[in-house]
């Protein structure tokens, strides 16, 4: 497999926002990002997978926050704040005054790196690979008995990966750029030059469809309720707005239905 590519040499397209998003951060006030925001919700919803104007939400939203929390935000689902909105208040209450990003922060702090691009490293290293991507590999590997070798993640290819300049990861918005010069040595040009394509399922248009029973079981107000864990009512204003088209909600409900079935 490629797992550890893209996050060992700047595969992702948060790579590219963060070209964008790390000055918007330092030089935009919160009055600016919630301008930006408001106009961004304008934008008419696409139900293609990852469409731009999801793209566009989803980068706004981070604007504001550390560079690692920021791409935290961007992959993940849901704010602090919405994370909070969501809870009961007995459980918000249990919980305390606890902020999901503070470890995050904490982790990559601890580590003896300072450039803020080698910071992004250990941070998709630490979390969004070892916790996530290869995670989703090993089980899908093992649940039908098929070794994966991830040659990306050699301990000598990690070592180099990790000395070179930030800009051998990314030359302006060109993302993987020493694997694609290595790529024009070796293979076809049409193969080195060819566009990413990301590892993406339709969940969006599954919610809407055959999955929509599922979602209604799990997120159902009755359930909810006897729980206590989320409020019924903004969870529904989820569903129905995902159902309706005017927002793409499909990463929150996912996250909240593989909470529920947990």
């Amino acid at each position: 497999s490629g797992d550890g590519g893209d996050e060992l040499f700047a595969g992702y397209p948060t790579f590219q926002a963060e070209r964008v998003g790390g000055p918007l951060t330092r030089h935009l006030g919160p009055t600016w990002r919630q301008l930006l925001r408001s106009v961004a919700q304008k934008l008419p919803v696409s139900r293609d997978n990852i469409s731009l104007d999801f793209r566009i939400k989803q980068f706004l939203r981070g604007v504001g926050y550390p560079d690692e929390a920021r791409h935290q935000i961007w992959l993940g689902s849901f704010t602090p704040t919405e994370v909070a909105g969501l809870l009961t208040p007995d459980v918000r209450e249990l919980l305390g005054p606890v902020d999901p990003l503070d470890e995050i922060l904490r982790t990559v702090n601890e580590t003896p790196v300072s450039d803020p691009w080698d910071r992004l490293l250990v941070y998709y290293c630490r979390y969004y690979l070892s916790g996530d991507i290869l995670v989703k590999a090993d089980r899908a590997s093992m649940a039908v008995g098929l070794e994966v070798r991830a040659p990306f993640l050699d301990p000598e290819v990690v070592a180099l990966a990790c000395r070179l300049p930030p800009r051998h990861r990314l030359r302006g918005f060109q993302t993987k750029a020493v694997c694609r010069r290595v790529a024009e040595r070796l293979l076809p040009r049409e193969l080195a030059k060819r566009p990413k394509k990301g590892f993406g399922i339709p969940v969006g248009h599954w919610l809407r469809g055959p999955l929509r029973p599922l979602m209604e079981e799990l997120l159902g107000e009755a359930r909810l309720r006897s729980e206590g864990i989320f409020q019924p009512a903004p969870v529904r204003a989820l569903v129905d707005a995902h159902l309706a088209g005017t927002v793409d909600a499909r990463k929150p409900l996912w996250t909240l239905m593989a909470f529920q079935l947990w």
